[in-house]
């Protein structure tokens, strides 16, 4: 039987400390056909080109294992290096891996299973999240395996149930679906080029445009949930409107109709966001007009912050 090759591309900034582990997790896949791994690099030293030099000379002749680095010296947005990556791609699958996760040793065969068996372009699996006290929080998401209709990627965005993972850590692709939905992210331009909701765009385009993206409810991946997160310094209000602007778009894109209750919580959210962008100018730049009145649900309004409020007091006490 012949294996198909894979890429992974793992686009990087000044985290040595981490990407180690992370080239390491791709390296050891049980996988038997041919891994390109490709590090896009922007740092301001030399220590993940020297980690990854060691890594290409430690490889064995007879393990079908590659890995380049690139250095981008002139990175002026977070996505370059992501974009940089996507150019080198020649294999049949591909993903990005965030540089401080790290995935399982058969994270890659069993996509590559459940994409032949299910004709899905996209495999999006559960992950285990690990919290810098050592804590792991395994399964984070409670999913079932099974192709995932565009209704329900909807319903999991606008009534933040059944939360589906947008992480590309979790992702594997065809190639070809992997570059079309890409260069679609990168028409939501003020939010892909700072890493928000491309990711989402690019999980369940196969959803909307049913080439099918297969959800696995098995974790074969791993997040770090550090301290140098990206989204520590940036306004929870600019992250969750890029998200609602990414499944917009993929709404319209794909016509897809809104029954009336998801209309009902799409004009809500927006209406929240038109409201903030008042005191917040950032989101004026963001905003994109769909045809839809944007009107809020008062109810839904209170609720939502009574549930926020309980989780903050939730997580004081465990901790």
């Amino acid at each position: 039987m012949e294996h198909k090759s894979v890429t992974v591309i793992i686009p990087t900034v000044n985290r040595p400390q981490l990407i180690k582990r992370c080239i390491d997790s791709v390296l050891n896949q049980d996988y038997e056909g041919d891994i390109d791994c490709i590090v896009v690099d922007s740092s301001e030293n030399l220590e993940t080109r020297n980690l990854c030099e060691t890594a290409s000379l430690s490889l064995s002749k007879t393990l079908n294992r590659n890995i380049e680095y690139i250095q981008n010296k002139d990175s002026k947005f977070p996505i370059d290096n992501w974009i940089i990556g996507s150019k080198k791609i020649s294999t049949n699958y591909a993903k990005f891996l965030c540089d401080d996760d790290w995935l399982d040793s058969n994270f890659i065969s069993e996509c590559v299973y459940y994409l032949n068996k299910n004709k899905a372009k996209t495999v999006v699996t559960n992950i285990n999240i690990h919290q810098t006290n050592g804590n792991i929080m395994e399964n984070y998401y409670n999913l079932e395996n099974g192709l995932i209709p565009k209704t329900k990627v909807i319903d999991s965005f606008l009534n933040r149930s059944s939360i589906l993972p947008v992480t590309p850590t979790a992702a594997l692709m065809v190639s070809s679906k992997f570059l079309e939905s890409f260069k679609f992210s990168l028409q939501h331009w003020e939010c892909t080029k700072y890493l928000f909701g491309f990711d989402f765009l690019m999980n369940y385009y196969g959803s909307f445009d049913e080439s099918n993206t297969f959800i696995l409810e098995n974790s074969l991946a791993n997040s770090w949930a550090g301290d140098d997160s990206m989204t520590l310094n940036v306004k929870k209000s600019n992250i969750f409107y890029c998200y609602l602007l990414a499944l917009g778009r993929l709404v319209y894109k794909f016509e897809q109709k809104l029954n009336p209750e998801q209309k009902k919580l799409f004009s809500h959210y927006l209406r929240i966001i038109e409201l903030k962008s008042i005191f917040q100018p950032e989101l004026k730049k963001r905003i994109f007009e769909f045809p839809i009145n944007k009107k809020l649900i008062v109810r839904k309004l209170i609720s939502d912050f009574i549930s926020k409020l309980l989780i903050k007091i939730k997580y004081k006490f465990k901790n």
